[in-house]
């Protein structure tokens, strides 16, 4: 199979020649963990994929983002009356204009 790749830009253009086996392991890959045949060859590509190693640093994000996500919760607890009485004191104005 042949695929070719443009740029988004400009005129060149890049030709990969793979055999039908490999394209059939990169299809399963990506039907595998859910990605379209593109994306898997873009991944391929440009090795942009995770080793063991690396995982053991998404488990680290992973657990950042929820410490932050608690945060921000606790955060916006503390400004939901505000908000609530800013939006009481917008609607009265609305309806003291209307009348």
């Amino acid at each position: 199979m042949r695929i070719i790749v443009r740029p988004k830009r400009g005129w060149r253009k890049v030709v990969f020649k793979i055999d039908d086996e490999a394209f059939r392991r990169i299809e399963l890959a990506g039907s595998k963990y859910d990605f379209r045949v593109d994306e898997t060859l873009k991944i391929l590509i440009k090795g942009d994929f995770l080793t063991k190693r690396e995982n053991l640093d998404v488990d680290m994000l992973v657990g950042e983002i929820k410490r932050l996500e608690h945060e921000l919760y606790k955060i916006e607890g503390s400004w939901a009356p505000l908000k609530f009485s800013a939006f009481g004191i917008a609607r009265d104005n609305q309806n003291l204009a209307t009348d």
